[in-house]
């Protein structure tokens, strides 16, 4: 059982830190180090999604009910959205100060749902061992599948893609 834990815990401890190494990156205008850092959030996120939205998040309906679900895979959905849009504004090479606020907007827009997840392991705790281990399973095959969340999201996600409007 403690390893599920450890590795669910460690997942949302490496994407805190690349958030915040990112935002740093946005302050300090280094486009090649957020471009970097981005790349790794996307390696390490996409097989992370995967297997919340394939296993987990399905094993907790029984306790949070279909809509509180759905709201987990619309945090996902805005969760890409937010990373294909921070991605659009390394691209441009040469960021401006509204360039770097709206980066570190995006940037805290995933901040809430990493704790929102974290809390989802007191839930778990409640499932047998069979159902944490299948769980860890599913976890460590989307690991071996090594799919990036935009890859994943693009071309293998069963669920449409959403965009952050433009003001």
């Amino acid at each position: 059982m403690k390893d599920f834990y450890t590795e669910f815990r460690n997942d949302h401890r490496k994407i805190r830190d690349l958030i915040m190494d990112l935002m740093a990156a946005f302050v300090q205008k280094d486009v090649v180090r957020a471009d970097k850092l981005i790349e790794k959030l996307n390696a390490i996120a996409g097989p992370h999604f995967q297997f919340e939205e394939k296993t987990l998040y399905p094993e907790l309906i029984p306790i949070y009910g279909l809509e509180y679900l759905e709201k987990l895979y619309v945090d996902h959905d805005l969760l890409i959205a937010r990373i294909k849009e921070i991605k659009k504004l390394i691209k441009k090479n040469n960021l401006n100060e509204e360039d770097v606020d709206k980066g570190i907007n995006l940037l805290r827009g995933l901040l809430p749902h990493l704790s929102d997840c974290e809390g989802l392991t007191i839930m778990v705790e409640k499932f047998d061992q069979a159902e944490i281990d299948r769980i860890l399973l599913s976890m460590k095959n989307a690991r071996l599948m090594n799919t990036g969340l935009l890859n994943w999201s693009d071309n293998g996600r069963p669920r449409k893609q959403l965009s952050i409007k433009q003001p």
